[in-house]
């Protein structure tokens, strides 16, 4: 017995020594009452009443967990859950910057490391990054005393029994969040709790925003952009590439549609140049197929995301990289494909738009759809469909 109490007291140690810096271990089993969530947030996200107390207001903050140092999609797409999933709790947010990016200078990924020893031109292009990309604090408070606690991969469950023990001990706390996909799967409107991310409703016909660098405003033509993912992808086998024929068969169609309302339109296409002769071919056949077309290869990533999130149109790519400007442009018509398995950082907030398949293919409702965001709505229901099929059917 003497030698079972002595694995119990070391056992007891090591578990203590861990709880501080995972709280999402600790709590990966615990049955709490917490469990029973009382309501849901405006965009249906579960909310249990322990936010709705004052003291959690101020003093419970959530920010991002910088700990997989992966791609600029991804970690900005993380940042911009966590701060949603402030929004939509109540609670503060504290910027917590990016140290470290991914796909920078032909390396697809630094995880886990403080990306010392790159090219010095390769550190400044993500100081620069660093620097662009800051989502405002919303707390006045020095919160650098606060207890921390993390989540890698959190859950409601675990956002409330931390914040129902930051209120019961009276701590203010800071929780850090890395992985936002859970919370998108359960809520996959998350995004529309931060006002600027929020489509308006009725949604608008589809403008040039604010600060485009097109000659084009106030002409009605309409801005067709396409992200193609290639410049990490090395074959078309890789879950996170698409055939070049679904972004052309999405552009198409949408073409088509612009062409029976006689609206005049762009494409842009932002991709990166590849190595092989089938890469070649695709670009190729781009630009064979798709009228009123600028190809863009390899331009800067903050530029492009400019472009993408002031566009009319936007065609993603399966990619975090997509989904900022997304997010960011919600009066825009997304279309995306399906998701292949349970989305990671990209679940689709309902007002996209998904294809039928990975081909590109849309569904006779979708094309109704588009129809009535690049019209305004004006036609009447029956007319459209009538129109439609004669499209069609051509």
């Amino acid at each position: 017995m003497g030698r079972w109490r002595l694995y119990a007291v070391c056992l007891a140690l090591l578990v203590a020594a861990w709880a501080p810096t995972c709280y999402s271990k600790r709590h990966l089993r615990l049955d709490s009452p917490l469990a029973a969530f009382t309501s849901k947030t405006s965009y249906g996200c579960p909310k249990h009443k322990v936010f709705n107390d004052p003291w959690v207001a101020d003093n419970v903050a959530f920010t991002y967990a910088v700990v997989i140092k992966d791609g600029l999609g991804g970690q900005v797409t993380r940042m911009m859950g966590v701060y949603a999933l402030a929004e939509a709790m109540g609670v503060r947010y504290v910027h917590s910057p990016l140290s470290c990016i991914g796909h920078i200078g032909g390396q697809p990924h630094w995880r886990n490391q403080s990306c010392d020893g790159i090219d010095p031109a390769d550190a400044a292009k993500m100081q620069r990054l660093s620097s662009f990309l800051s989502l405002a604090n919303t707390t006045a408070a020095d919160t650098s005393s606060w207890t921390q606690e993390l989540f890698t991969k959190g859950s409601w469950l675990m956002l409330a029994n931390v914040t129902e023990t930051a209120l019961r001990l009276q701590r203010p706390t800071v929780v850090r969040i890395e992985w936002v996909h859970n919370f998108l799967s359960d809520c996959p409107d998350l995004f529309f709790h931060v006002p600027a991310w929020r489509p308006s409703n009725p949604q608008p016909q589809p403008v040039d925003t604010k600060g485009s660098s097109w000659l084009l405003d106030g002409s009605g033509s309409k801005r067709i952009v396409v992200h193609m993912r290639r410049g990490d992808v090395t074959s078309l086998t890789t879950k996170r590439a698409l055939p070049t024929s679904f972004y052309l068969n999405v552009v198409k169609q949408v073409i088509q549609v612009c062409d029976f309302l006689g609206l005049d339109y762009t494409v842009e296409w932002f991709t990166e140049a590849g190595s092989t002769a089938a890469d070649h071919e695709d670009l190729l056949r781009v630009r064979r197929e798709i009228p009123n077309l600028t190809v863009l290869l390899n331009s800067d990533i903050l530029w492009n995301w400019h472009q993408m999130a002031s566009a009319d149109v936007f065609v993603m790519s399966k990619s975090a990289y997509s989904m900022v400007p997304a997010v960011v442009n919600p009066n825009a018509l997304i279309i995306r494909a399906p998701p292949a398995t349970i989305c990671k950082v990209s679940c689709q907030p309902s007002s996209w738009l998904l294809t039928e398949d990975f081909e590109g293919n849309l569904s006779q409702e979708a094309l109704y759809y588009v129809r009535r965001r690049l019209s305004g709505g004006a036609a009447a229901a029956a007319q459209e469909q009538a129109a439609m099929r004669t499209v069609l059917q051509q």
